[in-house]
């Protein structure tokens, strides 16, 4: 999991205050148990942006492909790629 995910949830429990966690989170699967979670209210995903400009869009991919549901967020430009 993320580096500083313990710190993160230290935070946001002491405080009740709002806490994105950072660190190697680029994993969609690890990202959302996070958030599902609730040890955190944001990830950052910045180095797995850097290696996939288009992580958010291949990520919904993978996740909905794996449920059998239909990809919901695909802006027109890109539908032909996610078809």
């Amino acid at each position: 999991m993320g580096r500083y995910l313990a710190l993160a949830r230290k935070v946001k429990h002491a405080t009740g205050k709002p806490v994105i966690a950072v660190g190697m989170l680029d994993d969609p699967a690890v990202a959302d148990h996070v958030l599902g979670v609730g040890d955190a209210d944001l990830v950052a995903i910045g180095r797995g942006l850097l290696r996939d400009p288009y992580w958010v869009l291949n990520a919904q991919y993978q996740q909905n492909r794996s449920d059998g549901k239909e990809v919901q967020f695909v802006p027109r430009q890109y539908e032909r790629g996610f078809a």
